[in-house]
């Protein structure tokens, strides 16, 4: 069952958004679609990841990135990423082209993706929460069970 996020979480609803999601996650990815403009940004903000880079990967690996041909990079979840995700942006879909990657997106133990977002639709959502989870999303986000 999926929970969808109905308002763009911004300032410190999207900080604390971005907390849970790395306790949650040991990786998180980006999308860039073939054939968009990318800025030197967006190298920048990889670059500056660099040493927790793990991966690139066709898009078509993930149903919400199958729609379109690109790559996705897959990144660590830890303290340092945590901090450069949770402020580089003031919002969740903040992450657009061609000033950042898009549809920033975290993977479970699984391999599986629970959290995902199309950045350029304003969609979001989640696919594997529990209770407490729910309760918590709750209290500091406009989500729909």
């Amino acid at each position: 069952m999926f929970t969808n996020i109905m308002s763009e979480p911004i300032y410190e609803c999207y900080k604390l958004l971005i907390d849970f999601a790395f306790k949650k996650s040991k990786k998180f990815f980006f999308n860039i679609q073939d054939g968009l403009r990318v800025n030197d940004s967006v190298l920048g903000l990889f670059n500056e990841m660099k040493k927790h880079f793990i991966k690139r990967v066709p898009s078509n690996n993930f149903s919400h990135t199958d729609y379109t041909r690109g790559k996705l990079y897959i990144f660590e979840c830890n303290d340092e990423t945590n901090l450069i995700i949770r402020n580089k942006v003031t919002g969740l879909y903040d992450w657009r082209l061609p000033e950042l990657p898009e549809d920033l997106s975290f993977i479970d133990e699984n391999g599986d993706v629970w959290f995902a977002t199309i950045s350029h639709e304003h969609m979001g959502w989640f696919t594997e929460i529990n209770d407490k989870e729910k309760r918590y999303l709750r209290s500091i986000i406009d989500v729909k069970f």
